[in-house]
This record gives C-alpha cells, sequence and structure tokens, in this order.
C-alpha cells in the first residue's frame, strides 16, 4: 500500500558522498546490507504499518553524520534486529522526513504477528543458550569438588588446606554462575511467550474495540482544533491529523469486521439477560446505549463488590451472553424498583431545610434502606454525615411522610 499525500516531493537525496565521512560511532552498523525491501534511487526505502502505527526507513548504506542527526531528532530509533529505523509512531514531522528522503512511503512488508514471531524465537535461542550455560557451571561445580570426600573438613595447616579451600571457591564461583545463568534462561523464556502474548492481546477484539474508541476521541479533539483554529496553518496541521486517524479508525473498524464484530454487535442485550464476566454469571439490569451502540452495561455486582446495589462493566468484558426469561424479567423489574423515601422527624434525626439540602457535599448525604417488617414495608431515609456519625435526616419544608405499613 502506498501511503497517499499531498506534499510537494522533493528531489531525491544526494548520496554521491555516502559513507564519507566515516558515520559517528552512534549511527547504525549495516554497511554493505542487503535491501530487505524494494530499493529506492537514493538506496533507502520508507514504510508505514497500520497494525502498530510505526513509520520505517530502511537503507543500504551508512547514513552520513548529519542526516543521522536529522533522523534521530526526528525521533527514529535504530532496531538492530529489524534492520532498520523505527519511529514509535506516526507524526507529520517524521511523514514529511520520510517523504523528503524517499519521495513516497511504502505498506511494511512484515506483519505485527510475523515480528512477535522472530522476536520470540530470537529469545527462545537466547533462552537455551543460557539452559546451556547453567548446565555446565552446573557440572564444573560439581567436578570442582569431585575429588574430595563428602563432608571432608578444610584440614588446617594440612599441605592439602589450599588446594581445599581454591576447590570449593570453584564451586561457589561455578554454583552462583549456574543460578545466574538458569535465571536468565527463564526470564528470556517469559519474555518469548510475552512477546506473542502481546501480539495476540493487540490484535484482540477487546482491545481492538478500545483503541478505535481512543481513535475516535482524537478524532474529534482535531475536528474541534479546526473549528477553533485561527491560522491556516493551524488547519492544515489538525487536517493531516484527523485525516490520520480516521485511516486508522476505517482500517480498525474493518479488522473489528473480520474478526466477527465487537460483543456489542453479537449480542442482543436485554434487561434481565446473564452474561459471564471473568467467569462470574451476573443479571443485567440496564443496558446502555451511547447513540445505537451498546457501550456498557449495569449488572449485579460481582462477589467482591458485595457492598454495591449494581455494577458497570463495559460490554467487551462480556464473554458470554444468555438472553432473559420472562421470569427473570419480572424479577429484575422487581429489584429495580426502590422502596419509598419518607421525611418524618426519627428520634434523634437532623432537621434542615430543603436548600440546605442541596447545598450538601454529595459525599456525604444519600439515602438508606430499611427492610421491610410485620408492621412496616421497605422505605428509604435521608442520611449525611456529620462530626464523622450518620445521622438520619427531616426535611422541615418538605411534606412529612410516614414510613409505609406492610
Amino acid at each position: 500500500m502506498t501511503i497517499p499525500t499531498t506534499h510537494n516531493e522533493t528531489p531525491a537525496l544526494n548520496v554521491e558522498n555516502a559513507g564519507v565521512p566515516p558515520a559517528p560511532p552512534e549511527a547504525h552498523p549495516i554497511a554493505g546490507a542487503e535491501p530487505r525491501h524494494v530499493d529506492t534511487g537514493a538506496g533507502m526505502t520508507a514504510t508505514y504499518s497500520l497494525e502498530d502505527n510505526k513509520l520505517r526507513l530502511y537503507s543500504v548504506f551508512r547514513l552520513p553524520a548529519d542526516l543521522y542527526q536529522r533522523v534521530s531528532s526526528a525521533g527514529f530509533i535504530w532496531a538492530a534486529k529489524q534492520d532498520c529505523f523505527v519511529a514509535p509512531m506516526w507524526t507529520p514531522v517524521r511523514e514529511d522526513l520520510l517523504l523528503e528522503l524517499c519521495s513516497e512511503i511504502e505498506e511494511e512488508g512484515t506483519s505485527l504477528v510475523e515480528r512477535a514471531a522472530m522476536r520470540a524465537e530470537r529469545f527462545d535461542v537466547y533462552s537455551e543458550s543460557n539452559s546451556r550455560k547453567s548446565d555446565s557451571a552446573h557440572q564444573a561445580a560439581r567436578e570442582s569438588v569431585a575429588g574430595i570426600p563428602m563432608g571432608q573438613p578444610i584440614l588446617v595447616g594440612h599441605h592439602s588446606e589450599a588446594c581445599h579451600r581454591r576447590a570449593l571457591e570453584r564451586q561457589d564461583t561455578n554454583m552462583r554462575k549456574a543460578i545466574e545463568t538458569a535465571e536468565r534462561a527463564e526470564s528470556w523464556a517469559r519474555r518469548a511467550a510475552a512477546a506473542q502474548a502481546n501480539a495476540a492481546r493487540k490484535l484482540s477484539v477487546p482491545v481492538r474495540h478500545r483503541r478505535i474508541k481512543s481513535l475516535e476521541a482524537e478524532a474529534r479533539k482535531q475536528r474541534r482544533n479546526i473549528s477553533e483554529a485561527n491560522t491556516e496553518a493551524s488547519i492544515k496541521w489538525a487536517t493531516r491529523w484527523l485525516g490520520h486517524y480516521e485511516t486508522r479508525i476505517a482500517y480498525e473498524r474493518e479488522m473489528l469486521s473480520a474478526a466477527g464484530g465487537s460483543a456489542a454487535t453479537r449480542h442482543d442485550f436485554a434487561v434481565g439477560g446473564t452474561v459471564v464476566v471473568r467467569g462470574e454469571r451476573l443479571v443485567i439490569l440496564r443496558v446502555n446505549r451511547s447513540g445505537q451502540e451498546v457501550s456498557s452495561l449495569t449488572t449485579t455486582p460481582p462477589r467482591a463488590a458485595s457492598w454495591s446495589r449494581n455494577w458497570k462493566i463495559s460490554a467487551e468484558r462480556v464473554d458470554a451472553y444468555e438472553p432473559p426469561t420472562k421470569e427473570a424479567i419480572d424479577a429484575v423489574a422487581i429489584v429495580k424498583k426502590l422502596p419509598p423515601i419518607v421525611n418524618y422527624p426519627a428520634l434523634g434525626c437532623l432537621e434542615m431545610t430543603r436548600k440546605e439540602w442541596a447545598d450538601c457535599s454529595r459525599d456525604y448525604k444519600g439515602t438508606q434502606t430499611a427492610k421491610g417488617d410485620e408492621r412496616l414495608a421497605a422505605y428509604r431515609h435521608r442520611t449525611i454525615v456529620r462530626n464523622g456519625i450518620l445521622r438520619l435526616v427531616y426535611i422541615v419544608d418538605m411534606k412529612t411522610t410516614e414510613p409505609p405499613t406492610a
């Protein structure tokens, strides 16, 4: 894929003095390397990957010092294993630099999964190498004291004392080396597994859905910047960012659709239905929508949040869904129906006006539910925290309402 651009193309870089004078020590050492991508007239190729939003610059020659400084100042980092300079994310400045050097930006030839597989394979090699070193050091530790009987103490003053001490030092050194290399082997093995797991996570449906939400928020921000801009330069700058975000949103939506869509589109959530979240089944109390799309669900609380009456979760966290039955819908309606709020001068209550109640912070006031009994039905009463004590409240300029009878 060739990334379209409306910018004026500049002549290709003159490379007659490529490699002369020698690059500084920090320049990348790839002189004479075989090109991995289609070569341009300047010996450099620029690519962009929509999967990871990174720009890459490939070169078959050693960059001159001044060009290396420009590339490095733009945020490109030399990736030795990929034989290229990598920018952590797309920006207009970095794109302009690559267009100046290469005239066009092509689609990256390796995918995120392929790069993760190569990374994991490299880490596996490191792990195996350290495992062999650990085994070798452990064997050397055993051999260093092989000639000394088990439990033999150091014979102080004997001619064997110095030899015995040196043997124990060699054993200690080799055993420490064996432990250190074994730990490094385990670390590389974990990094190999994490490399592939991280790539799989980035391509998962929930992560892709959240990425689309973030990109849409950034796109709205750029539209607001365009509407509020006072100069033509600011408008052009925000327009380029907006075009970039729209391209990424279109790509992510296409990939999301190819993967079966988000949970909000796969399931027809309804009140009374049950969802499985982290292995626990919860009952849906309310379906929250943003426009026509389900954004979140209000459910019964999980076991870890028994202190709450309900719980709000993202629709993408749902692992399974079961439609509601008529009995479940009726049960949810009963649960959602709150008891009435009473207002009467109970013993020890705090009297205040309606304005005083409204002016109180929401962090210190609320309602409590009183369970019913044989004489009274369930009801709610207002409460407020005063001097560290939770007290009942009676609003003096509101209608007095007694607790309902059973």
